[in-house]
């Protein structure tokens, strides 16, 4: 690694292309998914009101109140998934540093730089790596999973 500033620039270049357009689509649909559950929240109020008031049959009833739980659940469950992906990948500076202290703890092979990677996604009580190399200054273009040990 002869320069470490332009390497590590390379790596933030890198972290900020993959997450800027999805992180905007993220955080875009958050108001989205806030405002359809507080409009649920009235329907589903309305609907209980006119059934305790006798306006709607039960079996109506109970398909529309099935209905709007069902979304409503769903898009809690959406709205919780995009808050913990937006602050997972809040602090790029972080991973990029955590990544570049990886690459220095392994050697530099022939102009070729060999990184390991976690993929803590698959289960059954063991980790699995992945190895990665890469010429000397580039960047593999996915760096989800990169750690330091």
């Amino acid at each position: 690694m002869n320069n470490k500033a332009e390497f590590e620039a390379l790596v933030m270049k890198n972290l900020s292309v993959q997450q800027t357009d999805k992180m905007k689509k993220q955080k875009k649909r958050i108001p989205q998914i806030i405002s359809r559950l507080e409009q649920l929240d009235k329907v589903m109020n309305k609907l209980y009101e006119d059934y305790a008031l006798e306006n709607i049959e039960q079996d109506r009833y109970q398909q529309l109140s099935q209905k709007y739980s069902e979304e409503y659940t769903l898009l809690k469950k959406e709205l919780v998934k995009i808050q913990k992906h937006l602050s997972d990948h809040e602090n790029t500076n972080e991973r990029a540093k955590k990544f570049i202290k990886l690459v220095e703890k392994y050697a530099t092979l022939g102009g070729y730089i060999v990184a390991e990677r976690t993929n803590p996604r698959r289960s059954g009580g063991q980790v699995q790596a992945d190895v990665d190399v890469c010429e000397n200054g580039t960047v593999p273009r996915n760096l989800d999973g990169f750690y330091d040990r």
